[in-house]
């Protein structure tokens, strides 16, 4: 192994120990949970909002079903009224009165339905609010007792990983600038970008290597990249 490579190896092992515990962080049992949490806990709220805002359509269409029933009552007693004071000269007459009152009565009944039925609905929202509140708020409390459980140890790790790439990026500073540019573009594809040559394979990802690309390593090349997994292989 060269200068330059050994440079770049030893670069890799500072980058790795910090992508390792980044990754560890991520993959935190507790982050994970206040992850799930927060997320459950915004759910939630876009469900009490949208309760919120259903219930006040709700009430909106009471009060109109609400006034067509008062309007109805009004000429239901207005057509009763009518009876009372005059009757009816003909048959014909005394049949579109008639008309008139089964209209009424049953757009009443429609209505009265039509409330009875909204009501109902208020009501189940208003529960449904209510047990969706109650569950928030306990899962809020165990959010907030376990982010104070989580945070000092997030903290130190968070501590560690900068000085972790603090030293990765000392070492950056020694590696050849046109192998740390190839290191940095295989990386967004695969980790780590460097890899031994073992058994005529690639340590990465096992891949055997052809005798034309072994032979590589003969003429003075530094490196030689994989054709499966695109590491740069070095022995």
């Amino acid at each position: 192994m060269t200068s330059k490579m050994e440079k770049l190896w030893a670069y890799q092992q500072a980058d790795m120990d910090a992508f390792r515990l980044q990754r560890e962080m991520s993959q935190s049992p507790k982050r994970i949970k206040l992850v799930q949490s927060r997320e459950f806990l915004l759910k939630q709220k876009n469900v009490i909002e949208k309760i919120g805002a259903d219930v006040l359509q709700m009430a909106d269409r009471i009060d109109a079903v609400q006034g067509a029933l008062n309007d109805l009552d009004r000429q239901m007693k207005a057509l009763q009224q009518r009876f009372e004071e005059s009757k009816p000269q003909d048959v014909e007459t005394a049949r579109e009165w008639m008309n008139e009152v089964k209209k009424l009565a049953k757009d009443i009944v429609d209505f009265e339905k039509e409330l009875k039925n909204i009501q109902k609905k208020s009501n189940d929202r208003n529960k449904q609010e209510y047990d969706v509140r109650i569950n928030a708020a306990r899962v809020k409390q165990e959010f907030n007792q376990l982010k104070a459980e989580y945070e000092p140890e997030r903290e130190e790790q968070v501590k560690r990983h900068q000085e972790l790439l603090r030293i990765a990026e000392k070492m950056a500073a020694e590696v050849d600038a046109e192998l740390l540019k190839k290191y940095n573009v295989i990386k967004q594809h695969v980790m780590p970008p460097l890899a031994m040559l073992k058994n005529n394979q690639c340590g990465g990802c096992d891949m055997s290597l052809p005798s034309v690309t072994l032979s590589e390593f003969d003429s003075s090349k530094d490196y030689v990249e994989c054709a499966n997994c695109g590491r740069l292989i070095i022995k």
